[in-house]
């Protein structure tokens, strides 16, 4: 195991320190020591368990590893759309693809990856900006990817590449890479000048936002006020039978069907959604904003946020069941006294409230797959 690991991760440092990508610069030093940054990708690599992936999806696998491209492709769009940390080394096989398609795939679907959890840290206290709260205790940091980063922005301009560098850029936080991204103003492909563009504007932005909030009266603080509260749970465990992603799924699915829409915040547009006397429900888009009017054709719904009525500060929980081992409920901003079984309490009466609404359609069977 640990040998085929070895073996990825050479072959892809080989396919991405390739002399073409370095070309001569007289331009100031840059703002960060590339051997820093590769020491520091190799180490989240070596964090990463990439192997569970190829017992979780082997069919996928195989199809990465055919040597058809269109098989490649549908195959990285799969494992992009898991959400799943330990799928990122297997994309990253594929972004020195001899195949362009493959190759912008794969850009593509580790944008999306990246800025899907990143988003989930987005303040929505300032909805009309994308500004980022710090890393909480549970999330995983994601900026050695910075060395990968880099080396996109190296690559010849083909209109998406450096796009796709350019968002990363801002999701990560990289102002180490501004300069890169005044070279993409440049570019004679609007959706790379206008992605660069926002991503300076935002990263600026985002320096005002961590300035003023860790002058805060309390800023540092890991209090219940100044961070998210986020439980896991196990799916399948033998103590929980209602929070169970097999129901979650089944409600996404009702609420699909339902046809019902409703926009519940400034994120998204038209959220699928449903309502019982004492709850509101809303599916948010797998692929975050990419997705921004909530087109079931263009991703899939794996958050639910869970709206009480009345329910004051603590009126929302989000439920989050992408990942097939865990289901995530998140409070944002709760108050102090928030406690555990308070937050599973909450899911669990609503998610038992739409059930009984279900069972009012009196299917013939149940559908517990993952379908849309």
């Amino acid at each position: 195991m640990r040998a085929l690991r070895i073996m990825l991760l050479t072959g892809m440092c080989i396919g991405l320190s390739g002399t073409s990508l370095f070309a001569k610069d007289v331009s100031p030093p840059p703002k960060y020591d590339e051997a820093v940054l590769k020491k520091d990708f190799d180490a989240f690599m070596e964090s990463v368990d990439m192997l569970t992936v190829s017992k979780d999806y082997p069919k996928a696998v195989r199809k990465l590893l055919s040597g058809d491209p269109e098989k490649q492709i549908q195959a990285v769009k799969t494992l992009a759309a898991t959400g799943e940390i330990e799928v990122i080394p297997w994309l990253l096989l594929f972004l020195e693809a001899e195949n362009k398609n493959l190759r912008i795939w794969t850009g593509s679907s580790l944008e999306k990856l990246v800025s899907s959890h990143v988003l989930k840290r987005r303040d929505m206290n300032m909805p009309e900006f994308v500004v980022i709260k710090s890393l909480r205790p549970w999330d995983r940091d994601l900026r050695p990817l910075a060395w990968v980063v880099l080396k996109m922005f190296r690559k010849p301009d083909d209109g998406n590449t450096h796009a796709y560098a350019a968002s990363m850029t801002m999701y990560l936080g990289l102002h180490e890479f501004e300069r890169e991204l005044e070279q993409c103003l440049e570019s004679r492909h609007p959706a790379v000048s206008n992605k660069a563009k926002w991503a300076l504007e935002s990263l600026e932005r985002q320096k005002e936002y961590e300035k003023a909030t860790s002058n805060k009266p309390g800023a540092g603080r890991t209090s219940a006020e100044t961070i998210d509260f986020r439980l896991r749970i196990r799916d399948k465990s033998s103590n929980e039978k209602v929070i169970t992603r097999a129901n979650l799924i089944r409600i996404k699915q009702f609420i699909l069907k339902q046809g019902l829409r409703e926009t519940y915040c400034n994120m998204y547009n038209n959220n699928p959604a449903f309502r019982t006397k004492s709850f509101s429900f809303y599916l948010n888009p797998d692929t975050g904003q990419e997705n921004i009017n909530c087109d079931t054709d263009k991703s899939d719904f794996h958050t639910l946020t869970i709206r009480k009525s009345g329910g004051g500060k603590n009126q929302y929980r989000t439920v989050e069941f992408l990942d097939k081992h865990y289901v995530y409920i998140v409070v944002p901003w709760p108050t102090k006294d928030l406690t555990v079984s308070q937050a599973r309490e909450f899911v669990i009466e609503a998610t038992k409230d739409i059930l009984k609404e279900m069972e009012k359609e009196k299917p013939n069977k149940p559908d517990t797959g993952d379908g849309k």
